[in-house]
This record gives structure tokens, C-alpha cells and sequence, in this order.
């Protein structure tokens, strides 16, 4: 179920009444600044807050497509995943060489397919089992590959430009002055758009 928003009054919802120095603030954790309160520093925020900002945060992927916090949170939930299959599926084999029960067998079986290793019946049992280990194992190297580009992605994100080193660099390249306590995000991305134009023609006219 949705929040609702009149409960909250002076909540932002919105990413066109939201300025990108409001966004920098709560990104990075603060997610008072989606109230348009002028006292935060006495505001408490609760699920309502958390609610709208994924709903805000949802939104600005969709725009920029090419979000590094997004991408580093799909790693960190991959990474967790297969890290915990490989811990769970070998205690599972083990079980099922061992059963004595159907139903354990069967569940067990179940199980092991869920966490994405298909159990062909036609087949002996244990030549689908190794099947299974030889894929887990084969996984390790998969898990050390994304946790090096987890590694790569937050060193990344630590000497990214702060808001006021993006606003300097974009009123250069665009010839105007921007004020980020009043500029939307909307209104930032334009910009942004327009500055990747603008680089891009500069180096096609140089050669």
C-alpha cells in the first residue's frame, strides 16, 4: 500500500519540488530534508519519510539509467546471495544422500532448485549432485568477480564530486549560474543532459 502523503504535511514527493542540494543531503542519509520544515534539526522522521524517498529515489534511476548507488546495491544483494547458496546448497546434498525419508528427500531436492540447480529424475542421483557441487564451486569464481567490482564501484563512488564541485564545473561548461538550494533535480539532470551536449559537440567540432 501506498503512503499517504496528507498525512505528513510539507513532505516533498515530488523530484520537480525537490532541489538538488535537499537530494545530496538525503542520499547521503539525512532524510529530514524531504520536509519543507525549517526546524529540522527537532524533526523526527519516520516510515512515511523512508516510503517517499525509495519512491523519490525509483524515480531518479529511471532517469539517469547509469546509477552507481543503485548498481552497488544490486552487487551487495548478488554477492549475498550467492555467498549464502554456497554455504546452504552443500549442507542440502548432504542431506539428501543421507534420507531416509521421502518427504525429507523430496523437500530437500525442492530446495536445491530454488536456489537455481534443476535435478534432472531421468539421471542417477549422483552424477546430478556433482553436477550441482561442480557448479557451486565454479561460483566462487563469479562471487570474487563481483565483490572486485563491488570493491572498484565504492572506491568510485568515495572521489565522487560533491554537489558544489558539479554545480562549478556544469555553470562553466553551460555559461550560467545555479543556485542548488533552489534548483530541482529535474532542473539538475536538464542541465546535466545539456553539458554532455554541449562536451560532445566540442570534441566531435575537434576532430
Amino acid at each position: 500500500m501506498g503512503f499517504k502523503q496528507r498525512k505528513v504535511l510539507g513532505l516533498i514527493t515530488s523530484l520537480e519540488d525537490l532541489s538538488i542540494y535537499r537530494f545530496d543531503k538525503i542520499i547521503n542519509g539525512d532524510l529530514r530534508y524531504l520536509s519543507r520544515s525549517a526546524n529540522l534539526g527537532s524533526l523526527s522522521v519516520g516510515q512515511i519519510y523512508e516510503q517517499a524517498w525509495e519512491k523519490l529515489y525509483n524515480e531518479y534511476v529511471k532517469l539517469t539509467k547509469n546509477n552507481t548507488t543503485l548498481r552497488i546495491y544490486l552487487l551487495i544483494g548478488e554477492i549475498n546471495y550467492l555467498t549464502l547458496r554456497y554455504k546452504i546448497v552443500p549442507s542440502l546434498i548432504d542431506t539428501v544422500l543421507s534420507a531416509t525419508d521421502e518427504k525429507i528427500f523430496e523437500g530437500c531436492i525442492d530446495e536445491i532448485e530454488m536456489w537455481g540447480f534443476l535435478i534432472n529424475k531421468d539421471n542417477p542421483l549422483e552424477d546430478e549432485l556433482e553436477k550441482v557441487v561442480k557448479a557451486l564451486n565454479n561460483s566462487l569464481t563469479k562471487i570474487k568477480r563481483k565483490k572486485a567490482e563491488y570493491d572498484d564501484l565504492t572506491k568510485k563512488k568515495e572521489v565522487e564530486l560533491t554537489i558544489f564541485q558539479q554545480k562549478t564545473k556544469l555553470e562553466r561548461i553551460l555559461g550560467i549560474n545555479i543556485n542548488v538550494k533552489i534548483c530541482s533535480v529535474i532542473e539538475w539532470l536538464a542541465y546535466i543532459d545539456e553539458a554532455k551536449l554541449i562536451m560532445k559537440s566540442k570534441k566531435n567540432n575537434n576532430g
